[in-house]
């Protein structure tokens, strides 16, 4: 039985060629990872007068180590976030052996 939701990791990898005006070309996976933990957290600005500014700034943890780079992006219950800082490896303060991974999230976005 696998406890937490399942979310997706989007990462982009170079293929090695380049298009006609000589940039890299880049392919984008998405794979499935189990067993994350999902803390909702975000505030909002005001922009201007009838419109907020959403910063979105949730959390993923896992109880075990996640292959994860700073320029991965996330599917967390239909959105897609960016990878705020690097992924972080935690260690139990209790003393266990579990410790896992944590990545800090960010989603920016308007409001009408």
């Amino acid at each position: 039985m696998t406890f937490g939701e399942t979310v997706g990791r989007i990462r982009e990898t170079p293929t090695g060629a380049f298009d006609r005006y000589g940039n890299a070309t880049f392919t984008t996976a998405e794979v499935v990872v189990v067993g994350a933990a999902f803390a909702p957290a975000g505030t909002r600005i005001p922009v201007e007068v009838g419109r907020e500014m959403v910063i979105e700034v949730p959390t993923l943890y896992w109880r075990t180590q996640v292959d994860a780079v700073p320029s991965d992006q996330w599917r967390v219950r239909g959105v897609v976030y960016d990878t705020d800082a690097d992924p972080a490896e935690w260690v139990d303060p209790f003393g266990s052996a579990v410790g896992g991974t944590v990545i800090q999230l960010k989603a920016v976005g308007d409001l009408p």
